[in-house]
């Protein structure tokens, strides 16, 4: 299996998400900056879009989702079929001043195996809410 590592990467002012990964490996994102990134197109995760892996010790902050479809202003995790048995988690993360037009303005989480430990979510905006 595949092991894919973004690690104490600054990732900032991207238009459609600031990452997208879609993997059948392991991803680890980790110790990174993910901020003012913006999307509006679907399935959401302005700062990031994720299907399986952990983010771990980040700050995502000021991302937008400004779509009519999809969900999540900071991060969209999401078990893709593909994937149903797998977890995805956020650990020691900061995820605050992010917005969504619908669901889920710091994360909106999808998917049997999702787990969220230590983390701090705040002053998040959802529009849907």
């Amino acid at each position: 299996m595949a092991v894919i590592k973004i690690i104490n990467c600054t990732i900032t002012r991207n238009k459609g998400r600031g990452l997208y990964v879609v993997d059948n490996g392991t991803v680890l994102v980790d110790s990174c900056l993910i901020a003012s990134n913006t999307s509006a197109s679907a399935p959401g995760g302005a700062g990031i879009y994720m299907t399986r892996g952990q983010i771990r010790n980040c700050l995502i902050v000021s991302n937008q989702f400004t779509g009519a479809t999809g969900n999540g202003g900071g991060v969209c995790m999401t078990n893709a079929a593909l994937n149903t048995n797998v977890a995805f988690g956020l650990i020691n993360c900061t995820i605050v001043d992010n917005y969504s037009a619908k669901e889920g303005g710091g994360v909106a989480a999808f998917g049997a195996s999702n787990y969220i430990a230590n983390c701090v979510i705040a002053t998040n905006y959802s529009a849907a809410a």
